[in-house]
């Protein structure tokens, strides 16, 4: 019998969390969850009580953790306006607000720079609070809890994840950010840039290089409006599906766009699921 895999893919959070939230994942019956990060709003002032919200899924899961989810307000505003080349904030306090996220989250597995079994599929986590393809973001953390100093580092960590990754099962690749080449009009293109990240982008040519199935690269991060015509929130190219969940929701309408992601043998589909704030 062929094996089928069945995720969920939920995009940018940003506190569109509510308590029946869990319940309608676990009702859903899927083998597993993927979550993108970004769980608080610009001030970053509710990612613990989100996280905790998460907490409750029973269906196994997984979160790599965006740009918003361990640095404070003034690190990111910083790190955007110097290209990733100064950092206002201490490590040590950006490393305490992860560990507080993690151990937040509970069963749900913070993810990055890692590789995991999940459903019969082996999910590659890139890097995390990843932001921008043009620079490595929040270097100075991802140097001193890593070992990442540059762009061309991480790329070969990614490598090395897919070089010990089972060749029999396929690779999901979860990011926050998604990878570089698919065009400003792509999942990740932001105004007349491609705002991907290459080192994701060189581990998913590594991949399909070495003979893996890439089943599908899920990122969120750079967020789609209903009805844009100008953008694409999904892309298959050379057989490999890429899907940004990050959707633009109103304050209080719950959770922002999700995706079942079905991975067989010899397909791999996905639809939007649509849930109201008051689904059970």
């Amino acid at each position: 019998m062929e094996r089928v895999s069945r995720l969920l893919v939920v995009g940018d959070v940003h506190e569109g969390w509510d308590s029946q939230a869990s319940n309608w994942i676990d009702g859903l019956r899927l083998d597993g969850v993927l979550l993108v990060g970004d769980l608080p709003r610009a001030l970053h002032r509710n990612m613990i009580a989100v996280a905790r919200g998460i907490s409750a899924i029973r269906t196994p899961a997984l979160m790599i953790p965006g740009n918003h989810d361990g640095p404070s307000p003034v690190d990111l505003l910083v790190d955007a306006a110097s290209r990733g080349r100064r950092s206002l904030g201490a490590v040590s306090a950006m490393r305490r607000r992860v560990d507080a996220l993690a151990q937040a989250l509970g069963p749900v597995r913070l993810a990055g720079y890692s590789r995991h079994d999940l459903a019969g599929l082996t999910v590659i986590a890139a890097r995390p609070h990843a932001m921008d393809g043009r620079w490595l973001s929040f270097s100075r953390y991802l140097a001193a809890r890593f070992g990442i100093s540059q762009l061309d580092e991480s790329r070969q960590r990614l490598c090395r994840l897919v070089d010990g990754a089972p060749p029999d099962r396929a690779i999901v690749f979860l990011g926050h950010n998604g990878p570089a080449g698919l065009g400003h009009r792509g999942p990740w293109g932001l105004g007349r840039r491609d705002v991907g990240d290459p080192d994701l982008a060189a581990a998913v040519r590594h991949a399909l290089a070495s003979g893996r199935r890439v089943a599908a690269v899920v990122a969120g991060h750079v967020h789609h409006r209903d009805g844009e015509s100008a953008r694409r929130w999904w892309a298959r190219r050379d057989g490999v599906l890429y899907v940004n969940p990050a959707r633009v929701v109103d304050a209080g309408a719950g959770l922002g766009r999700a995706v079942r992601l079905t991975v067989s043998e010899t397909r791999v589909d996905l639809v939007e699921l649509r849930r109201s704030v008051t689904a059970g």
